[in-house]
């Protein structure tokens, strides 16, 4: 039975986890932008791949690596909220999702407590907040 812990009611023990998949993905992800061996970076792929009992990826390219590793992400980490952060990180959100049609839309805003103890005359929201 699940005690009422102020822990439990708050979610302060709420940590992030790395996956050993994940581990894999990072992994093969940076040796394809530094376009490292492409068999190794196939293997990273592949290991997964097959613990999930699917084909394995044969691409020659580093792009097609890159797009591989993206889909893999996609299956890997499904409802676990990363795939939003993944598509902004690598500057895809705008080609993949038909309804961002704005760069604004990409950007959180400034919380506001940021906004008033910054100093910097530059300093101004996101556009779109």
């Amino acid at each position: 039975m699940v005690s009422n812990t102020p822990d439990m009611i708050t979610m302060a023990n709420n940590v992030p986890v790395f996956r050993l998949a994940e581990m894999f993905l990072i992994r093969a992800e940076a040796e394809a932008r530094l376009q490292g061996s492409k068999a190794a970076i196939r293997n990273d792929i592949n290991i997964l791949r097959f613990r999930a009992g699917i084909t394995s990826v044969s691409s020659d390219t580093y792009e097609e690596l890159l797009l591989d590793i993206e889909a893999e992400r996609r299956r890997e980490f499904a409802f676990e909220g990363k795939r939003w952060f993944e598509l902004i990180r690598t500057g895809r959100a705008l080609e993949i999702l038909p309804d961002i049609t704005s760069v604004n839309q990409l950007l959180f805003p400034i919380p506001l407590v940021e906004l008033q103890n910054n100093n910097h005359e530059g300093m101004s929201q996101n556009t779109g907040y």
